[in-house]
């Protein structure tokens, strides 16, 4: 089930039991376009605190339901025949109160047109808790002790539950709901769902960019630097410790010096025996990123030594260990965390210090996240996906559209490959990639000297000056073209312009040029966009559309 929901929204699953689905992003921090607006006010209707919000809401509560009756569709489409479904919001921080995740789902189910139960009634708030933005905890624990499903008995009989909320930040919620359905007896699948998550302004743009993002990659030539993601890369962390993420250095004095919850992934020792220069780059805060790093069972395989007692100063990182940078505003602030390549670059700056040697250094970037890959590409870093990393249901999808470069099954593959960087000769697929499989003949391949740099990473010399994209864009009325929004690949166009999706006919393409964002909840504006990779069939999908 999960696999197939992944194809249609993005998803959260480091640290949690459950990975939580969400639709759009929002953007609350950092400077915003207008089309950032209309998605900063779409998750503010959401919230419907304040008179503001509630025009926010007004303007797209047509929207809120289209979107949670799309989601259920496609719950319902991705569970097994005959499996009962049921939904539950996780309900307002106020005890009794009807927030705007619970009206909605009891529009969409009323009526009973969808074959889901509504089970908001039996999901319920036993005490009151302060919000977090109004000085509250997001603690695990302290959720769980003012949510009760009631009776238990009604969630046993279901197969598949899903959990609906407002706005995704840390997750914490849907931990706690989650929590509260297993301890109710619920053993079948849960789908969580989110219709926004937050993030920056210069994080949606990234996301906004996806897998297109150009990047120069060096084929077979050494690796001269190594940039790492942490948390399932180098750690194994699939399910955080509350205790731990509270406060790391108040677990290492209640359970002894060195105490950690977390282990390090077999093998990542052996990174450090590359002798390739390499560094750490996490969305972590720095006072846990500090913590793991150097503990003493920890810190030589994360970062090749140890550090005595103070040896680093107060709040310090190690020298080769980055978080996100910080934007200091007026009255707030936030940080740059991936998608954002700017940890990134840091890092590549401490590795490689003169800027003509990293102009043509191979930089190679390990992680097993959409943001990850992301922001390699962004900082010019070629991305490379750590499958280990990625659950299982997950790994298809996201071998084929993160846009990395390379994939590897284990950390002893990624090492070997490190010492001998050669190219495959097979896509990402298995599949060797010749031209009677594209449908292009040798003699068109050759006529289209584009087509043959889309071939070798999408981006040649031969593509410097967009000849691909004309070629699509003249193509685009005598077959079907590729569409891109978001690094995902969206429905195509035939020549009558005519936008299908499965057969469904979607609207009419108006623009081909710029590529541009619907307002949230207003369905597809098409655009033929370049794109600088794609994998397996859907490259030859692409090279067929590009045919004269």
């Amino acid at each position: 089930m999960f696999e197939n929901l992944a194809t249609k929204y993005r998803v959260v699953f480091e640290g949690r039991k459950e990975p939580v689905f969400y639709g759009e992003l929002y953007p609350a921090r950092g400077e915003k376009s207008g089309e950032q607006w209309d998605l900063f006010h779409y998750a503010r209707g959401m919230k419907r605190e304040k008179d503001f919000d509630e025009r926010c809401f007004k303007e797209y509560s047509n929207s809120y339901w289209a979107d949670l009756r799309k989601l259920v569709q496609a719950v319902i489409e991705a569970a097994p025949r005959g499996k009962r479904i049921g939904l539950v919001a996780i309900p307002s921080s106020t005890k009794g109160k009807v927030n705007v995740v619970t009206s909605v789902a009891r529009l969409v189910l009323g009526g009973g047109a969808l074959a889901c139960d509504d089970l908001t009634p039996h999901f319920v708030r036993t005490e009151s808790k302060e919000k977090a933005h109004d000085g509250g905890t997001r603690s695990v624990a302290e959720s769980v002790n003012t949510l009760a499903f009631e009776p238990a008995s009604r969630a046993q009989a279901y197969d598949v539950i899903i959990v609906v909320d407002d706005i995704l930040t840390t997750g914490n919620s849907f931990i706690a709901a989650d929590t509260v359905l297993r301890d109710a007896g619920f053993t079948g699948t849960i789908v969580n769902f989110a219709f926004a998550r937050t993030t920056s302004a210069d994080a949606e743009e990234v996301f906004e960019r996806g897998v297109s993002t150009a990047f120069a990659a060096l084929s077979n030539a050494p690796i001269d630097a190594l940039v790492l993601d942490l948390d399932q890369t180098l750690l194994d962390d699939p399910v955080l410790d509350e205790e731990y993420e509270r406060d790391p250095y108040a677990y290492i004095h209640n359970h002894g010096g060195g105490s950690i919850p977390y282990s390090g992934y077999p093998g990542i020792s052996f990174i450090q025996r590359l002798g390739i220069p390499n560094a750490i780059v996490s969305n972590s805060r720095a006072k846990r990123l500090r913590a793991i790093t150097t503990t003493w069972k920890l810190g030589p395989a994360l970062i090749g030594r140890e550090y005595e007692r103070g040896e680093l100063g107060r709040g310090e990182l190690p020298e080769n260990v980055f978080n996100a940078p910080r934007v200091e505003c007026d009255d707030f602030s936030y940080s740059l965390s991936k998608p954002c390549p700017d940890g990134v670059q840091q890092a590549v700056r401490h590795l490689i210090p003169d800027e003509a040697k990293r102009a043509t250094a191979r930089i190679v970037g390990l992680g097993n996240t959409l943001e990850d890959m992301l922001a390699y590409r962004a900082a010019g870093v070629e991305p490379v996906l750590a499958l280990w990393g990625v659950p299982e249901w997950l790994r298809p999808f996201a071998q084929q559209s993160w846009g990395a470069t390379h994939a590897f099954a284990d950390v002893q593959a990624f090492c070997d490959w490190c010492k001998n960087p050669v190219e495959p000769k097979e896509d990402a697929s298995g599949e060797t990639l010749r031209s009677s499989e594209t449908h292009l003949s040798d003699e068109e391949i050759k006529a289209l000297p584009s087509i043959s740099s889309l071939l070798n990473g999408w981006k040649a010399a031969g593509d410097a000056d967009g000849k691909a994209l004309e070629v699509a864009k003249m193509n685009a009325s005598k077959a079907n073209v590729i569409l891109e929004r978001g690094g995902y690949l969206t429905p195509s166009v035939d020549g009558n312009r005519r936008v299908t999706e499965k057969g469904k006919e979607l609207g009419i393409m108006e623009h081909m040029e710029e590529p541009r964002r619907p307002k949230p909840g207003q369905g597809l504006v098409p655009v033929v966009r370049y794109t600088e990779r794609a994998e397996g069939p859907v490259k030859r999908l692409i090279l067929e559309s590009l045919r004269s």
